[in-house]
């Protein structure tokens, strides 16, 4: 029989999100919908009681928490308001591409950055025929040099801004024509 009870660690967990989102979400979430801000030091608060990134691996400074842990953590978070609790876990899509597929120094390097500090990263994607539809897109790269080059830049868009890129890795699409490593420039 499944029993879908709640340890005593995830009950302590859902108290202090509970706890955060009603003293330090709720009380600013309104004059931030109204002026259009985003309150970085509930950020930054968030980030110190571990409720951001919370999914990454202890190896690499998190505190290994699975998807569950998280969705109790994102349910809390939410009651105070649910566009910067979005915001304060938006992590989670930047960094799951990189806890499944990078390699062990990626991941030290990326993941230790993001839970050694309260740094926001970001996962977007779009090309003309797909726009966010990440399981419908069908550019490719390789790497030239020290680049990497789309298969087909015709796929992407004709741009001279960043269109897609990971902020705390450092990728950004130059021009439509490829992908180039080192900072962003905005």
């Amino acid at each position: 029989m499944l029993d879908f009870s709640l340890s005593d660690e995830q009950k302590a967990l859902i108290d202090t999100a509970r706890r955060f989102s009603r003293e330090r979400i709720a009380p600013v979430a309104a004059e931030c919908d109204r002026d259009a801000r985003f309150p970085k030091d509930v950020f930054v608060a968030a980030h110190e009681l571990g409720l951001v990134n919370a999914t990454v691996e202890p190896e690499y400074g998190g505190a290994g928490l699975g998807e569950i842990d998280n969705a109790l953590i994102a349910e809390e978070l939410a009651w105070g308001c649910t566009g910067i609790q979005t915001s304060l876990l938006a992590n989670t899509l930047a960094l799951t591409p990189i806890r499944l597929g990078g390699t062990a120094d990626q991941k030290k390097k990326y993941l230790g950055m993001l839970t050694a500090e309260p740094l926001f990263a970001s996962y977007c994607t779009t090309e003309p025929s797909g726009g966010s539809d990440v399981a419908g897109m069908r550019t490719s790269f390789k790497k030239v040099g020290e680049a990497l080059r789309a298969g087909d830049p015709r796929r992407l868009p004709k741009t001279d801004k960043p269109i897609f890129g990971i902020a705390t890795m450092g990728y950004q699409v130059i021009q439509g024509y490829g992908v180039a490593l080192g900072k962003i420039k905005t």
